[in-house]
């Protein structure tokens, strides 16, 4: 049985402000977090950024082969993989990925290098989180290139192979004919 609702009363969201409105949508646009790495007067706060379009079409020969691994394992499982696959990929393609994260962050390698296991963990985390939509969509194209390929391909014709043509007479005799 269904019951009327009256609308005066509901509870309505809080409209957010243009402020807030205009700072989620710069967020849904062009993500960036901070955080502070180092402690005491070693600390400083960084700012890891989603690569643009020039720049993640720079950066394409650093990541191809990461994205590449990362296809083979969500078209290979079928589901989507968990945080822990996706930290084994980042750790077997470290190179590639150390300089993927200290680009987004405007680092050297050396200050990867100095960075504690926490700091360097939540760095890893927080790039991810960052720059999971520009691997997405470049997931997404690299899926659809895949599909089209496959779509391409000539599919093998159904039915058995065909024969080949019989052997040629054996000698150079006319054939005998019933008019003789």
């Amino acid at each position: 049985m269904a019951t009327k609702v009256d609308r005066r009363r509901a509870a309505r969201p809080a409209a957010a402000g243009p402020t807030e409105a205009a700072t989620r949508e710069l967020e849904i646009l062009h993500p960036e977090r901070r955080l502070t790495i180092g402690v005491g007067a070693a600390a400083r706060t960084v700012t890891v950024r989603e690569y643009g379009f020039v720049e993640g079409n720079a950066l394409r020969p650093q990541y191809k082969i990461f994205l590449d691994a990362l296809y083979a394992l969500i078209s290979g499982s079928g589901a989507s993989p968990t945080f822990e696959m996706v930290e084994d990929l980042l750790a077997a393609h470290q190179p590639e990925v150390l300089a993927l994260i200290a680009t987004a962050a405007d680092l050297e390698m050396a200050d990867l290098a100095a960075l504690s296991d926490e700091d360097g963990y939540r760095l890893m985390q927080t790039w991810w989180v960052v720059n999971a939509g520009f691997f997405i969509r470049r997931l997404i194209s690299l899926a659809a290139r895949q599909a089209a390929q496959r779509r391409a391909a000539p599919e093998p014709q159904a039915g058995g192979a065909s024969t080949t043509p019989s052997s040629p007479p054996a000698t150079d005799a006319a054939p005998l004919t019933s008019a003789a």
